[in-house]
């Protein structure tokens, strides 16, 4: 167990119930985490429709096939679009002091999400709907901008391409594409399958297993919310030579709450029971058996070096 780990525990070792409401309260982080990381893997990896190739256009000719004029596609067809910014081309710049981070993009930009960091730093996860700003809402989420709306006009905020903190570039894709990507790290996460709305259900928040978790008791004696506090957090990829190895949890203006269940906001966890978080399957395993399991382990990369948070449940 981590030596923060550790003096998390010292400082609430008044009895043995106050210890296990801590190690509980990491539980329910650990389990968000788990949920965090199904989604950041999973949900958004289905790419954009490809545009038609020419030939699979149908084409009219007046003289056979005489047609109403306003059956003609005469600025092209909707059907050849390949990507939705094109309707977006002559949206302005936003002028909010904000950097576009990382974005969950899917078929429908209007079910996104996005990571956005303001003029101090700070970083905050946000979905489409949500206000970014006084009067500005997050209004849809491509793969490498996002639309925000200020009193129903649109403005477009670009992701920057500086490097991002715990990354390293990967080579760049020839065109963005729908599914995950991260500022500076030149990533798209491969095409897969889109999870359906009932199978998003299974790992919503309704659903998440609490295995009698007193959640108003840890509040009262930490003074830190698990639920609210796992709300605020996000896991950012790590990716080392092109290829994700972790996730590091940002906690952003909770990162003192995340430091009283004994972990650092720069942590980096990289495992979860043995099981490596970049295997979005077996995860998703761990997650159905958190209810039989009797103890937890956690392994983050702290400082350069590997540390495990051990949970006994017993």
């Amino acid at each position: 167990m981590s030596n923060d780990f550790t003096d998390a525990l010292s400082r609430h070792r008044l009895s043995a119930p106050i210890s296990w409401l801590l190690l509980a309260g990491l539980l329910v982080l650990m389990i968000w985490i788990v949920i965090e990381l199904l989604w950041l893997v999973l949900r958004w990896q289905q790419p954009l429709p490809e545009a038609l190739p020419r030939s699979a256009v149908p084409t009219t000719t007046l003289a056979s096939n005489p047609v109403a004029l306003s059956k003609w596609h005469l600025f092209g067809s909707a059907l050849t679009l390949a990507d939705p910014r094109a309707a977006l081309a002559n949206a302005p710049q936003s002028s909010l002091q904000l950097r576009l981070l990382l974005v969950w993009s899917g078929r429908d930009p209007k079910q996104g999400r996005a990571i956005l960091a303001d003029a101090n730093g700070v970083e905050q996860s946000l979905r489409v709907g949500a206000e970014v700003a006084p009067g500005v809402v997050l209004d849809q989420v491509l793969a490498d901008r996002v639309v925000l709306s200020r009193g129903g006009v649109l403005e477009v905020l670009t992701m920057t391409r500086e490097r991002a903190p715990n990354t390293r570039s990967a080579p760049s894709a020839a065109a963005p594409k729908a599914g995950f990507a991260a500022a500076g790290a030149g990533l798209v996460m491969p095409a897969g399958r889109l999870l359906s709305t009932a199978e998003m259900g299974q790992i919503g928040v309704p659903n998440v297993p609490m295995i009698g978790v007193d959640l108003e008791a840890v509040r009262k004696q930490l003074g830190v919310d698990p639920m609210e506090l796992a709300r605020q957090i996000t896991a950012l990829p790590v990716m080392e030579n092109g290829k994700m190895v972790g996730v590091r949890l940002n906690a952003g203006a909770q990162s003192a709450a995340l430091a009283r269940l004994g972990l650092q906001p720069e942590d980096v966890v990289t495992s979860i029971n043995g099981v490596q978080v970049t295997d979005p399957g077996r995860i998703a395993g761990v997650l159905a058996n958190l209810p039989q399991t009797r103890r937890l382990s956690v392994a983050v990369r702290r400082n350069g070096k590997t540390e495990n948070l051990a949970v006994d449940l017993n």
